[in-house]
């Protein structure tokens, strides 16, 4: 009797504890998560006319299907909440139609993601924290070779991870980076047209699943380092 008394005293205690720690968890709101890919990691092909001044330019790129860029915030969410010791979660700001507003994809940034500004999120959420994330997937280096049938060139993607917290005064209380290099190269051939009017260039790039799993060993990494 005396060691079934004293098992459930501890049951309790832990019960206690947990029960504790649940309703004392802070909460912490992304207000913005602003990922940049360098335009030489996604364009796939691009043509430029040599004389032409209108319309001289073509590009193209892959798309980020909706599924993948959601399972990257919610990758995001999840170790920040690991990170900080809290609840996390993207928070996000409306416009006048009631609609919420994402990050257009503008420039090399992509789309999809929470973009608020810190003190209307801090106006507008109520949290214990409010977190931004600045993420660049971009070229480490490479080399260019100039031969008779065009330039070759390599280059190393790498990512940059930075996480920043601020409390509900809008002070600044935590910052960290990582950045991780060992990825493969990415080669490219930029060469003349047949008839000569355009300047072509054919690159090997990164697709969305391989962003993805460079945002994944960027986490990682900064987990192991700052957990």
């Amino acid at each position: 009797m005396k060691l079934q008394n004293i098992m459930k005293s501890i049951l309790l205690v832990l019960f206690s504890l947990t029960l504790s720690t649940a309703l004392t968890q802070k909460e912490a709101g992304i207000f913005y998560i602003s990922m940049h890919i360098d335009e030489d990691l996604q364009n796939e092909l691009e043509m430029t006319h040599k004389e032409r001044n209108f319309l001289s330019g073509y590009s193209s790129s892959p798309h980020f299907p909706g599924s993948l860029i959601e399972k990257m915030r919610d990758s995001i969410a999840k170790s920040v909440g690991e990170i900080l010791n809290a609840d996390a979660e993207c928070i996000y700001s409306m416009n006048r139609k009631g609609d919420t507003v994402y990050t257009i994809g503008l420039a090399d940034e992509l789309e999809g993601m929470p973009v608020e500004r810190k003190n209307k999120a801090i106006r507008t959420h109520d949290k214990d924290i409010y977190v931004r994330l600045n993420i660049w997937v971009k070229s480490s280096g490479g080399v260019s070779v100039g031969l008779p049938n065009g330039t070759h060139s390599k280059l190393k993607p790498m990512i940059k991870y930075v996480l920043v917290a601020y409390n509900k005064e809008g002070n600044k209380i935590y910052k960290e980076k990582v950045k991780v290099k060992d990825f493969g190269t990415l080669k490219s051939v930029e060469k003349d047209s047949k008839n000569g009017e355009w300047r072509v260039k054919e690159s090997e790039v990164l697709q969305p699943e391989d962003v993805f799993a460079m945002l994944l060993k960027a986490i990682e990494k900064f987990e192991m380092e700052h957990i």
